[in-house]
């Protein structure tokens, strides 16, 4: 792979071959898969605390209809 320096940008390199931008700069690719995995973390917290709201309601009505 050949691997030719983006002007402008220290951390880019383009692939002669394919015309891929590369970076290369590991710091920034570990810092935004933490930032996916936490926005991932969250969306399932909520999912989850959705669920949860889901049932407590099911239960109510339960309760409700039943105490009538």
């Amino acid at each position: 792979m050949n691997l030719i320096k983006v002007e402008g940008h220290n951390s880019l390199r383009k692939d002669a071959q394919t015309g891929a931008v590369v970076n290369t700069d590991r710091e920034s690719l570990m810092a935004a898969r933490r930032r996916r995995d936490a926005i991932l973390a969250e969306r399932e917290k909520v999912k989850t605390l959705e669920d949860k709201v889901a049932q407590l309601e099911s239960l109510l009505n339960k309760i409700i209809e039943s105490s009538q």
